[in-house]
């Protein structure tokens, strides 16, 4: 009985471990590793939340801004379009 336990204790911290990496690995695939900010998997994962928030009725009012600084914007487009 009590190997079964112990059994049972260690799977469960194997999958407490297992759903912390996970998220951490979530974390890595959302944000760009140079910069830190969120990329354009977040960003799309983000619209999808909110147009069935907003199908919902759960959201009224947003707002989005999209800011160009240094020209990266055409930089991004030229060389990686």
């Amino acid at each position: 009985m009590r190997d079964y336990v112990e059994g049972i204790l260690l799977a469960e911290r194997n999958a407490e471990i297992m759903k912390q990496h996970a998220t951490h690995m979530t974390e890595l695939a959302n944000q760009n590793s140079l910069t830190g900010i969120r990329n354009k998997t977040a960003y799309d994962r983000t619209i999808r939340k909110m147009e069935y928030e907003l199908d919902m009725g759960n959201l009224i009012n947003f707002g989005i801004a999209m800011i160009d600084l240094n020209n990266l914007k055409v930089i991004n487009d030229t060389l990686w379009a």
